[in-house]
């Protein structure tokens, strides 16, 4: 971050909040980091996290936190839907349970999502990007058995084939339902809220 290299601060930052989802302080920074980005939706979902996690103050991180608040209140777009009024809550699916649930990542996984990572930022396309983050997420559902953290990189999948023409190939048809029933299973195998949404979505494709 200090060397200007925002976007490999951003993996690291990922891989922190991967090995232990509870650690606010990765969560501000990510935070921090698409705010600079303007990635206004992402950094309000991680200043969320970072301010549920920091209970009671434990990380010192009170005035950051109001200082961000008010950056993020100020940039809101104006088609931006709730939670946001003149203040910032805990996201409503926000489950402290479902973290603390969250088995740590073994090295081997790491080494995989790291591969996966610097593969999906060279591909050109995000077709190409979408198909490698469906790859992640079969491994990590399949050989890992971690479904949520599955779920997570399938999801990102999801949303990058949605920036994609929807009326482009077929190929991109066919990759659409190979990644929305790839995201059922690991919603299913994890219990997740949208689980439903997922197996509607899966059937109708």
């Amino acid at each position: 971050w200090d060397l200007d290299e925002a976007e490999a601060a951003v993996r690291f930052w990922n891989a922190a909040v991967l090995v232990q989802p509870s650690f606010a302080p990765a969560h501000l920074n990510l935070a921090l980091a698409f705010h600079v980005a303007l990635k206004w939706d992402r950094a309000v979902h991680q200043w969320q996290l970072a301010n549920a996690w920091n209970v009671q103050d434990c990380y010192q991180m009170s005035r950051e936190l109001e200082w961000l608040a008010g950056e993020l209140i100020a940039m809101r777009p104006d088609d931006a839907p709730p939670p946001l009024g003149e203040s910032l809550t805990a996201p409503a699916s926000f489950k402290i349970d479902d973290y603390e649930e969250l088995p740590s990542l073994t090295g081997q996984d790491l080494d995989m999502a790291g591969v996966y990572e610097a593969i999906a930022i060279l591909l050109g396309t995000p077709q190409d990007a979408a198909a490698c983050w469906n790859n992640l997420g079969v491994y990590l559902l399949h050989q890992s058995g971690k479904p949520k953290f599955a779920a997570s990189y399938l999801s990102r999948a999801h949303l990058c084939l949605l920036n994609t023409d929807p009326s482009s190939t077929r190929e991109r048809r066919e990759l659409l339902k190979v990644i929305v029933s790839n995201l059922a299973d690991a919603a299913n195998q994890g219990e997740l809220a949208e689980a439903d949404f997922y197996n509607r979505l899966a059937l109708q494709l």
